[in-house]
């Protein structure tokens, strides 16, 4: 065992290596797992604990950038600090520094909830969780790709590590296709468990709020998910004399329209505020291979006006639980929220629906339960 650490449980250690919040997935999937897991310790490690700042922007990863000139394309501070993580030296690195972390341990298994290291034990089962992949962004239109591609030799690496994954878990089927299409992964090996929220369950909410024509967008990233569009398609919708409203939380864009409120960054604990007002959730994102903000806006009672690209399809259905438009079109999107906004009763309609659908299918609870039973038969194999 590692200095300090507490004995091993009944059955062993599962060793849980992940890359900071992933958006507060991490804490909810190692709470559930603790849950489910019954007689496993869970041994949760930080990769961030163990490869510093200085690691990341020494010269060494540096001149790693530089040889291969991605840093050109980095527009913003935030596609810098993308491309300085992204690189095979950190790849290496991480898993090097992970690997002296777990040594002198036993691990029934190990799970990863990242693609940036590699944490495989010699001898162990290893199981990855996935939301996305490098080249599931081919799938993409050629405009709405990201500009900062990993080089050829990251490819490898993460196709290394999906390639000898004993399973890989994925949080939409759209990302466990692309494992299969574009790795090469046997479709025995991959699975798709979906992901659950990460907010607290909605207390019962007044359906008045469906007359309100409150817009709500919650997202971090503007541009990529789809605040541009979203803000032509709500002006046009003013200017057809629907006097809806529109809230932006999670991010801080410079815009300056009546009817808009930008909130910014919150906390996880103070979302259902912002979900037990609104009227109809829209985020028109340009990539999205599994978003948790529909779920969780659907899980609040919201019908969701979204973009026809990825894994949207399987938490937004079209015509049940809210609409699809393709990205880009302006005028479908402004056409979908005109039809919630003027209707209050399909708005709730929908909105019962998508909370059922979410209930259904998209829970943490859920999710172990289908992860644990073939980690655990795959564990007994190994044994």
């Amino acid at each position: 065992m590692n200095p300090g650490s507490p004995s091993m449980s009944a059955n062993g250690d599962i060793a849980f290596v992940r890359l900071g919040s992933f958006s507060h997935i991490n804490e909810s999937l190692k709470r559930e797992l603790s849950r489910q897991f019954h007689g496993y310790r869970i041994d949760d490690v930080e990769v961030g604990d163990l490869v510093s700042r200085a690691d990341r922007w020494g010269p060494a990863n540096l001149r790693v950038l530089a040889a291969d000139q991605r840093l050109k394309l980095a527009t913003s501070a935030q596609r810098i600090r993308e491309a300085v993580a992204k690189t095979d030296y950190i790849f290496k690195l991480s898993t090097a520094r992970i690997r002296e972390r777990l040594a002198g341990s036993r691990y029934a298994c190990s799970l990863q909830t990242s693609v940036l290291y590699d944490a495989s034990l010699p001898d162990t089962p290893h199981f990855i969780f996935a939301d996305n992949t490098a080249l599931a962004n081919r799938h993409y239109a050629p405009e709405s790709r990201p500009l900062l591609v990993p080089s050829t030799s990251w490819l490898r690496l993460e196709r290394g590590l999906f390639r000898k994954a004993t399973a890989i878990f994925t949080m939409s089927a759209f990302c466990a296709q692309s494992l299969i299409d574009d790795y090469g992964c046997a479709p025995e090996a991959v699975v798709c468990v979906n992901s659950g929220t990460n907010v607290p369950a909605p207390a019962p909410i007044g359906e008045d709020r469906y007359a309100a024509r409150r817009i709500l967008f919650v997202g971090v990233d503007w541009r990529r998910k789809g605040g541009l569009e979203l803000l032509d398609a709500f002006r046009q919708l003013r200017a057809w004399g629907v006097p809806a409203t529109l809230t932006v939380v999670g991010c801080s864009p410079r815009i300056s329209a009546p009817g808009c409120e930008v909130v910014g960054r919150v906390s996880p604990q103070a979302l259902p505020q912002y979900f037990a007002r609104a009227s109809v959730f829209c985020m028109p994102s340009r990539r999205e291979p599994s978003a948790t903000a529909y779920a969780e806006a659907s899980l609040y009672g919201l019908p969701v006006v979204a973009t026809r690209i990825g894994g949207t399809p399987e938490r937004v259905l079209q015509g049940e639980t809210g609409y699809l438009v393709q990205p880009g079109d302006t005028m479908g999107l402004a056409r979908a929220l005109q039809r919630l906004l003027d209707n209050p009763e399909r708005c709730r309609r929908m909105g019962e629906e998508a909370r059922r659908h979410i209930e259904r299918a998209f829970t943490w609870e859920r999710t172990v339960s289908i992860m644990k039973d073939r980690i655990l038969a795959l564990i007994g194999q190994a044994a």
